[in-house]
């Protein structure tokens, strides 16, 4: 009896790791072909790069797992889709979904701060400012890219940071390439700026 009920745990624990692996392995190969439109050549066909979404948000939905319906990436990786294909009041929703999931989404909460600034409605924060807030709070310190964007949104909302800003702290503290730091801190004074350049020459 004792050896059944262990067979029966281990075949469950196999369930679960498959399902975690294949919840992954979507999330990863959505955000992979999401990657690929965007970077498709300027006069690609639009029609081909929208097919190329719509495949991913259906490659998603169709996998044995289910993972859009517990899998945080998984998830994530659906509101992005839909973001990207125009789909905004469902990316919204769907992007609460995710961080309902996973609070720590700094990611999520900067997109529901893109929508929210567009005017669409979401129930975790009534603006885009305070939407933003919360991605700064999820994470000060994440990856260069969404760390710039994160600026250039608090910038348009009408807060600029100076370089003592813990905000480009943590982006200097990222050691992002030379390119894109100056792309990002291109608002600061030209002292500062390069002061945060040279620090990418400092040993850590």
């Amino acid at each position: 009896m004792a050896k059944a009920a262990l067979l029966a745990i281990f075949a469950a624990l196999l369930a679960l790791s498959a399902a975690l692996f294949d919840a992954a392995s979507a999330a990863r190969a959505a955000m992979d072909l999401d990657r690929a439109a965007l970077e498709a050549r300027p006069q690609a066909n639009p029609e081909a790069r929208d097919a190329m979404f719509l495949r991913a948000e259906r490659d998603l939905q169709a996998r044995w797992s289910q993972p859009t319906r517990w899998h945080a990436g998984a998830i994530e990786a659906l509101a992005w889709t839909q973001a990207l294909r125009g789909r905004l009041p469902q990316s919204a929703a769907t992007t609460e979904l995710a961080i309902a999931q996973a609070p720590v989404q700094p990611a999520g909460w900067l997109r529901l701060a893109e929508l929210r600034r567009a005017g669409v409605e979401t129930r975790l924060c009534d603006t885009a400012a305070a939407c933003l807030d919360k991605s700064w709070t999820a994470a000060l310190a994440a990856d260069p890219e969404l760390q710039c964007a994160r600026l250039d949104l608090a910038r348009a909302l009408g807060d600029t940071p100076d370089a003592d800003d813990p905000r480009v702290r943590a982006l200097i503290a990222a050691r992002p390439p030379r390119q894109l730091l100056a792309h990002c801190l291109a608002f600061l004074p030209p002292e500062d700026l390069f002061a945060a350049l040279g620090a990418l020459s400092r040993p850590r």
